[in-house]
């Protein structure tokens, strides 16, 4: 299915039993069946790219899997339940690249989500990364984690380099997209370019609420305040129970718009959904009672 236009590109029946044994037969398939029948939707790149390397243990997929679900939740307690998943399925296949950079993934988010010290949970990461590429070098996720990486070192243009091979790899890499268009925005300070960049990964999935609430942030932050917030908007219907949009639009509301009394609303659906979260949730609430001269209700939160 297209997703911007909601038509069918492809469908086939598969009737077969799933086994152990052909489970992955199945899968090299459809992954062919699929490839042939989209020739003149897929792009050059796509059409060339290889299959990634997985895994033949189905207990290893189903723990990536798993994992993968945890961490895709966005909140401390998805992110400290996926941890284990992701080693149990290193656990039962060691060679499995790709639940290396999902760990290495978890540990980093960490930081956003849960408070927990940068440079440890970094530090953490690195060797899952490194393992990663050295399994699979052609893996989009494991260079989407090398630039996260080079990010927190400093070093810009190597963080660049790898978004772009992520994207070089695979050009529907969403969360490639994201990352550099956040890389530009905040690190280079070019929102004009972050637009462009998140407007390609709200057209890879239109469906992602992360991708719509970070194309309007830049949005915002290009001055083009009025479709900023139609995105924002439409990016909070796919996603309004989620501590992280929350987050997201509330400081849109902050930074940009000024408008605290609708920051505070965000921000306290945040912390009603994530209360195990990172601090900043209630720094960020003090600021904003503060901003609205209501000190009582900012002593609250930042004694919290």
């Amino acid at each position: 299915i297209d997703a911007a236009t909601d038509t069918h590109l492809w469908a086939e029946t598969y009737t077969r039993d799933l086994t152990a044994q052909n489970i992955f037969a199945i899968q090299s398939e459809i992954a062919a069946a699929v490839t042939t029948a989209l020739k003149g939707v897929m792009s050059s790149a796509e059409e060339q790219q290889p299959a990634a390397r997985t895994t033949e243990s189905l207990a290893a997929l189903e723990a990536y899997f798993r994992g993968k679900a945890e961490l895709e939740k966005y909140t401390s307690v998805g992110l400290a339940a996926a941890i284990p998943h992701f080693e149990k399925a290193i656990a039962l296949d060691p060679n499995f690249a790709p639940a290396y950079a999902g760990l290495a993934r978890t540990l980093v988010h960490q930081v956003f989500f849960s408070g927990l010290p940068q440079a440890e949970q970094h530090a953490k990461a690195w060797p899952l990364i490194q393992k990663a590429l050295e399994l699979d070098n052609r893996l989009p996720d494991a260079w989407i984690e090398l630039a996260a990486y080079k990010i927190f070192e400093g070093k810009l243009d190597d963080a660049e380099a790898a978004y772009k091979r992520a994207i070089e790899l695979a050009p529907n890499a969403v969360n490639a997209y994201k990352g550099y268009g956040n890389l530009v925005q905040w690190r280079r300070g070019d929102a004009a370019r972050a637009v462009g960049l998140l407007r390609r990964a709200v057209e890879v999935d239109p469906q992602d609420s992360g991708a719509a609430l970070m194309l309007g942030n830049a949005l915002a932050a290009d001055f083009q305040r009025e479709e900023a917030l139609a995105v924002v908007s439409r990016g909070m219907t796919l996603a309004n129970e989620r501590a992280s949009s929350n987050r997201v639009l509330g400081l849109l509301h902050a930074d940009n718009f000024r408008r605290y009394d609708r920051a505070i609303e965000c921000f306290r659906m945040s912390y009603a959904l994530d209360p195990g979260g990172t601090p900043v949730i209630p720094l960020l609430l003090s600021t904003c009672y503060a901003a609205l001269d209501d000190m009582n209700s900012a002593r609250f939160w930042m004694d919290r």
